[in-house]
């Protein structure tokens, strides 16, 4: 059973450190015979007793009864370590009260300062047995607290020796056998206090209320907690132990009205904030309970409680990045938690970590699991590629809950993902057409069926029902958003976006789909924006970040899309994943020597990655030939990988090698069967440009065919955008090759696209009109030597001459060994009358290409312009 979105789970109250300053110790009489906080019955009447002996005290500064008084009323406000300061000051100056030593231990035991408690009060000065009976009942209440029960109950011994059936010893003992577990000698102890001397009232009912809570008798726990702050309603911490037994049973108006009462008189107390922000949580106001968590977390977030109800909101608020770092935060704390590891479990389900939702739930996962722990498993081992093991946690759950619909659904989904699809489909199809409710996740699970086998107008369809059964569910308007936007649908994709972050706002894929959809629309602002809030979910991914700096290209802020990714790339500059990306940037930037010389610093040269890198900035600088080279040894070291096979096609499409690049693509369609649209576009692009004129009117009809069902299986996206330009071009139509191309190059600084759509017009029989593409090009990427190559050679079939000079010697000025650059201007030199000039850069080509025939022709055409001898 997955954490409901729409109701709170049901939690462990987790104390915030705790409850209050500590209960008061019994207190005895003070010299006057009236308890000091005898005339105060509310909080309210304390304050004024304590602004009257204060008052009274600033007339009177040496009197030690009035300091006296003070640190007794403080000890009852809940403040020790004034009461500390008012009773050393009144022992100093001389109190007649004999208890001063007891209150001042007191308040060193609410403030754990035991050594004190046992070595600075002189016990053996006290005369009267009485006081000095409560002194050692202190000392043992610290030796408790050291956890030594056996000192402790020889001073409790001790104390009743010094005065028989003293209470608050006999509160010792059920202190000390309530810290061993033993409830009946406990609830023996507490009968003999409440029969014993001067016994405290109120300290005895706290004291059963917290055994009842240890039983799990809450309703006994709360009926005591109430006796106890009857007894003494002025001491806050009472009425707090209370509010917190009220909300642990989900009375939530009654622990509200309590919780009320203390933030009025104490607004910064932070126990009963924490206790009104986890009221809220249970109510299901989570933001009220996020918000008044908050401000705690600022400058207290070691409390785990605090934590816990903050990362607990955030999730139900949607915010799944924030519920991960809370909760992450205090699972340490408190690592048995159950609730706490499932919600983060969720959370990281929703943020797409499925294999560290699962180690999450492991140590849940042993003898006796809850049947939802069970499910969240299963879930999340569906979506880390762990089928079988998903399958097993499931049937578990399901055994445990076998109505749960729900639970059947997941297995159903869980089996069709372990390979028995045939099964799985038909167990899904079997619930739902039986009806009933719990059956959402069946439904969902049905919808991504069709997702993979990409049955997107019916996706589409039942997407809609989906959302009218369930419409508080953000799954139904995002699937069909996906299959929109792959149908190419951009305006309804769209709108299905935004009503999934209405519903979920912070949701990540419908962050990245409305990204990618306002990228295709032209809309870069809009696509900008929501992969800035996709990154601030997952901060630092490699993917997200891959996405907004490709938005960024495309907006034409490449130096914010490098910025982007070195910032992110500070705190870990060895990051392989991170140096990778920045060369793709860098590359896609049309920064080529920059992505090579990043790789060349700091990229393992052994890693496939940076490799296929490696291959791709290569063949952006126009050197086709070591592009090639990385490609195949990517394909060395992983012979099985589908992608390092549609990098070498790639490659070998610029060196011309159209028959080995259509087999790379091939090999490519055969490693990854489930996901061969590049790979089909590949082929299929090919396979049109190896057609000439000698083709015969059958192959040519076989390609066109396979063409246009590779266009109808694979309609959206950049490579099927220019398969349909290249086909208008061979329909002799690069007019319309062109209108196709122009949006693309808007969005899509690609090479790729900057090339077909300057050779578009230069078969539409404007030359120019490509040139004036590149050259926008080069002056948004001045470091694409590629294209700049290609503006060159478009100048030189347009006889500008000079121009194709200019271009190739910046060229070569970033990058002087650029052999095909070197050629290429030494035949503009001749074309321009300058051969001398060309047999410089013809013997530096020489040196690479010693038998380049090209560079032979060169020279020979070099020589005769230069006429003999010259």
């Amino acid at each position: 059973m997955a954490v409901s979105k729409n109701r709170p789970a049901l939690l462990t109250l987790v104390l915030l450190g705790a409850i209050g300053p500590g209960a008061a110790w019994s207190t005895p009489d003070t010299a006057a015979g009236e308890p000091a906080a005898a005339k105060a019955q509310t909080p309210a009447d304390l304050r004024a007793r304590l602004i009257e002996l204060r008052n009274r005290q600033q007339a009177a500064p040496k009197d030690p009864e009035l300091s006296y008084q003070l640190g007794a009323l403080y000890l009852d406000a809940g403040d020790p370590k004034a009461a500390e300061e008012q009773l050393e000051r009144a022992i100093e100056e001389g109190t007649t009260a004999a208890d001063a030593w007891v209150l001042l231990g007191q308040a060193w035991l609410l403030q754990d300062k035991f050594v004190e408690i046992q070595a600075q009060i002189p016990t053996d000065e006290i005369p009267d047995p009485a006081v000095k009976a409560g002194v050692v009942v202190l000392q043992g209440l610290a030796w408790l607290a050291k956890d030594r029960p056996n000192d402790a109950r020889a001073s409790f011994q001790e104390a009743l020796t010094l005065e028989p059936d003293l209470s608050s010893a006999y509160l010792g003992f059920a202190r000390v056998s309530m810290a061993e577990g033993n409830g009946a000698a406990a609830a023996e102890a507490l009968t003999s206090a409440a029969g014993g001397v001067r016994p405290d009232q109120a300290e005895i009912e706290t004291l059963r209320g917290e055994l009842a809570q240890a039983n799990k008798d809450l309703p006994a726990a709360e009926r005591a907690f109430q006796a106890a702050l009857d007894a003494k309603p002025y001491q806050y911490w009472r009425r707090r132990q209370l509010a917190h037994t009220q909300v642990a049973q989900n009375k939530l108006d009654a622990a509200d009205a309590n919780l009320t009462a203390i933030l009025a008189a104490r607004p910064g107390d932070l126990a009963a904030t924490y206790l009104s922000a986890f009221s809220a949580y249970l109510r299901g106001d989570y933001q009220r309970a996020y918000d008044s968590i908050s401000p705690l977390l600022k400058g207290q977030v070691e409390e785990p409680g605090a934590l816990f109800v903050a990362g607990a909101a955030a999730y139900q608020l949607g915010n799944y990045n924030q519920a991960r770092e809370l909760l992450t935060l205090y699972l340490p704390r408190q690592p048995a938690d159950a609730n706490a590891r499932a919600i983060l479990a969720a959370a990281l389900l929703r943020l797409g970590e499925p294999q560290e939702a699962l180690a999450t739930l492991k140590p849940l996962l042993g003898a006796n699991p809850d049947a939802g722990v069970l499910a969240l498993a299963g879930q999340a081992a569906t979506l880390g590629g762990e089928p079988k093991e998903a399958v097993t946690y499931l049937e578990r759950a399901l055994a445990l809950s076998p109505q749960d619909a729900g639970f059947a659904g997941l297995l159903g989904a869980a089996r069709i993902a372990a390979g028995d699809r045939k099964a799985g489909i038909a167990e899904l199809e079997k619930l739902v057409a039986a009806g009933g409710n719990g059956l959402q996740s069946t439904e969902l699970a049905l919808l991504r069926e069709r997702l993979k086998a990409g049955d997107l107008p019916g996706l589409v369809t039942a997407a809609e029902r989906f959302t009218k059964r369930y419409p508080k569910s953000p799954d139904g308007p995002l699937l069909r958003g996906i299959a929109q936007a792959r149908t190419g649908a951009l305006p309804a994709a769209k709108a299905s976006f935004e009503q999934v972050l209405k519903l979920s706002p912070n949701n990540l894929d419908a962050l990245i789909g409305l990204a990618d959809v306002s990228l295709r629309q032209g809309d870069l602002a809009g696509a900008e924006t929501a992969m800035g809030r996709a990154l601030e979910q997952k901060k630092g991914d490699p993917l997200l970040l891959r996405n907004f700096a490709n938005i960024a290209l495309a907006a034409g802020k490449p130096d914010q899309a490098v910025a982007r990714l070195e910032q992110a790339r500070q705190s870990n500059p060895d990051n392989q994943a991170l140096v990778t990306l920045l060369a793709a940037v860098y590359t896609s930037a049309g920064r080529p020597l920059d992505a090579l010389q990043i790789l060349a610093d700091k990229g393992d040269p052994k890693d496939p990655a940076v490799l296929t890198e490696r291959s791709r900035a290569e063949l952006r600088a126009g050197r086709v030939a070591a592009a090639v080279a990385d490609a195949r040894a990517v394909i060395e070291l992983q012979p099985e990988s589908a992608d390092a096979y549609l990098n070498l096609g790639r490659a070998l499409e610029q060196e011309p090698d159209l028959v080995k690049a259509q087999a790379a693509y091939e090999k490519a369609r055969t490693l990854r069967p489930d996901d061969t649209a590049a790979a089909a576009i590949g082929i299929a692009r090919t396979k049109m440009l190896g057609l000439g004129s000698a083709t015969s009117e059958q192959t040519a009809t076989q390609v066109a065919d396979l063409v246009a069902r590779t266009l109808e299986a694979n309609p959206a996206g950049a490579e099927a955008t220019r398969l349909r330009a290249l086909v208008s071009v061979a329909a002799a139509k690069p007019g319309q090759a062109i209108q196709l191309l122009k949006p693309l190059h808007a969005v899509d600084p690609d090479a790729g696209t900057v090339y077909q759509l300057a050779m578009s017009y230069v078969q539409a029989k404007d030359p120019r009109g490509g040139i004036a593409i590149l050259k926008q090009h080069v002056e948004r990427y001045p470091k694409d030597l590629a294209v700049r190559l290609a503006l060159a050679r478009h100048l030189m079939a347009d006889k500008q001459y000079a121009s194709a000079v200019a271009e190739l010697n910046k060229l070569l000025e970033q990058d002087w060994g650029h052999t095909d650059a070197q050629i290429d201007l030494a035949a503009a030199l001749i074309q321009a009358g300058r051969p001398q000039e060309a047999k410089t850069h013809l013997a530096e080509a020489t040196k690479a290409r010693p038998k380049d025939m090209r560079i032979k022709l060169l020279q020979q055409a070099a020589e005769q312009k230069s006429g003999p001898g010259k």
